[in-house]
C-alpha cells in the first residue's frame, strides 16, 4: 500500500515533515512520511541528523487536495495577525507634559502586547507541533539539563543522546544506539559549527572498531582508522578529498608504522 502514495514534498528535517504531516492529517488527508517507515537503525539516525530529506507521500488522488492545504497553511502563516480594536481611549491629558506621559504609556503597553501575543503564538504552534511529533515517531523525548534523549517506544531503550553543554542549540555530541540499547555510533562537532569533526563507530560488544575524521572540517573524511581485535590499527588517508583513500598505513599494537601502501582509486 505505501508504494501506492505518492510524493508531494520533500522537507528539509523530519521535524518539517511531521508539521506538513500534521497539516494534512488536519485536513482529512492520509499522509506517509519516510522517516515512519525506517526499519533500519542507521536508516533512522540519518534522518534524524538531516542527512537525507524527509519525503512527505499522499495517495495520488488526493495530491491536489495535500498541494492545496499546504499551500494554504502556508499562506496563514505568512499573513501577519491583527490585533483587535480596543474601544476604551484615555482621558485627555490637561497639559502637554501629562499627554507625553500618556503617549509613551500606551506605547509601551501596545508594544509589550504585540510581544506577548507573538510570543503566545509561537508557543502554542511550537507544542502543537511537538505533540504531532511526538505521537507520530518511533521515539519518546526526555529532556534532563543539557541533555535531551530519545526512548525507543517498543523497547523502552535509549535510542539517541544529544548533549549541548552551553545550551545554544548547537550539539557537541550525538550518540546513537540500536533497539537492544546497544551503542552504535558517536559523532563529535566539539567547535559547533555544524560539521562533525569525527565519527566513531562501535560493534556490538560496545568496542570502537572504526574512526571517521574531518580535521579541516569541509564535509569530507580525510582520514579513517580502523582498530582490529588484536591492537593493530589501519588508518587510510584522502589528501585530495575525493572520497577515496590514496594511503594506507599499518601500525602494530605498540605503534610501530609498517610499510605504507599506496592505494589504487
Amino acid at each position: 500500500m505505501n508504494s501506492e502514495f505518492v510524493r508531494i514534498d520533500v522537507a528539509r528535517t523530519p521535524f518539517e515533515a511531521q508539521v506538513v504531516a500534521g497539516v494534512l492529517r488536519s485536513a482529512g488527508i492520509p499522509v506517509l512520511i519516510n522517516g515512519s517507515l525506517c526499519q533500519d537503525d542507521f536508516a533512522i539516525s540519518q534522518a534524524l541528523l538531516n542527512r537525507v530529506g524527509t519525503d512527505v507521500r499522499v495517495p495520488p488522488d488526493r495530491v491536489e487536495d495535500a498541494l492545496a492545504a499546504i499551500a494554504q497553511a502556508r499562506s496563514e502563516a505568512a499573513e501577519p495577525r491583527e490585533l483587535p480594536e480596543s474601544d476604551a481611549t484615555p482621558p485627555d491629558p490637561p497639559s502637554p507634559v501629562r499627554r507625553t506621559r500618556w503617549g509613551l504609556g500606551w506605547l509601551i503597553a501596545a508594544v509589550f502586547f504585540v510581544l506577548w501575543m507573538v510570543y503566545f503564538s509561537l508557543w502554542s504552534g511550537l507544542e502543537q507541533q511537538l505533540r504531532e511529533q511526538e505521537e507520530g515517531s518511533p521515539f519518546r523525548t526526555v529532556w534532563d539539563g543539557d541533555e535531551r534523549t530519545l526512548i525507543w517506544r517498543e523497547t523502552g531503550n535509549v535510542a539517541f543522546v544529544y548533549l549541548d553543554r552551553n545550551r545554544n542549540g548547537n550539539d557537541e555530541c550525538v550518540k546513537g544506539y540500536n533497539r537492544a540499547g546497544q551503542l552504535l555510533f558517536t559523532h563529535w562537532d566539539r567547535n559547533e559549527n555544524g560539521v562533525f569533526e569525527l565519527v566513531q563507530q562501535y560493534d556490538r560488544n560496545g568496542t570502537r572498531i572504526l574512526e571517521h575524521h574531518d580535521d579541516d572540517e569541509d564535509g569530507f573524511f580525510d582520514r579513517v582508522i580502523r582498530f582490529h581485535p588484536d591492537g593493530r590499527q589501519s588508518r587510510w588517508t584522502d589528501e585530495d578529498r575525493d572520497g577515496y583513500p590514496e594511503f594506507l598505513s599499518e601500525f602494530e599494537p605498540d605503534g610501530t608504522q609498517q610499510v605504507g601502501k599506496p592505494q589504487k582509486k
